[in-house]
């Protein structure tokens, strides 16, 4: 019986007493830009190769498997590049066509090409603590200043920001049009990729 009372209270507790916001105090959202995005040809002497096999999201995928395993990245035989970029790295890159996208916690974000190491674009904000999700042409990254921001993944423009009361310490996930993320103030948000308008925000009642 006390194990059978213990069981139900646990379950209890894992009931989701969050509710939807409807309010959305503390977000704000500036200009978008919705403009159509192509990739940019190669330039002569920086070689990006695109092997096919793109790791958009912190896990591999929106399941956060941490597991590719029809990836075959073979043996470490020897270091291939380095490349500073003058703070810790807590998360690891997203890939995609030849380019990684690093953030760091000292606040940039990085566009390397994966070939050899070339610095392609940089950004600097909020500390980042997280890995930037790919959503086809667009980078999102979100931030310990409470901004999420897309980028041009190609050469870093700036394409909408949206600003949150808390930290948002979550790697967003892209699926489809949609981008999800949680913040610290205790909201999951859903936001369109192309314009950072939020679809649906979620308050689950803790942090």
């Amino acid at each position: 019986v006390a194990g059978a009372a213990v069981a139900v209270y646990v379950k209890a507790r894992e009931r989701p007493s969050g509710k939807l916001d409807t309010q959305l105090k503390g977000v704000s959202q500036g200009t978008a830009d919705t403009r159509a995005i192509t990739a940019p040809k190669e330039k002569k002497g920086h070689r990006l190769v695109d092997d096919k096999r793109c790791w958009r999201e912190f896990g591999g995928s929106p399941q956060r498997t941490l597991a590719r395993p029809a990836i075959d990245i073979g043996l470490p035989y020897r270091r291939f590049w380095s490349v500073g970029l003058g703070s810790y790295i807590e998360y690891p890159p997203s890939y995609c066509g030849g380019i990684l996208y690093v953030n760091t916690f000292g606040g940039k974000t990085v566009a390397l090409n994966s070939h050899d190491g070339h610095k392609i674009w940089s950004v600097q904000g909020g500390r980042k603590p997280s890995t930037p999700a790919i959503a086809g042409p667009r980078l999102i990254v979100s931030s310990h200043d409470g901004f999420v921001t897309a980028y041009n993944r190609f050469n870093g423009h700036r394409l909408w920001r949206l600003k949150v009361a808390g930290k948002v310490e979550s790697s967003p996930v892209a699926v489809g049009r949609l981008v999800y993320f949680g913040a610290t103030d205790g909201r999951l948000f859903c936001v369109y990729v192309r314009t950072g308008r939020v679809k649906w925000a979620y308050n689950t009642g803790g942090r």
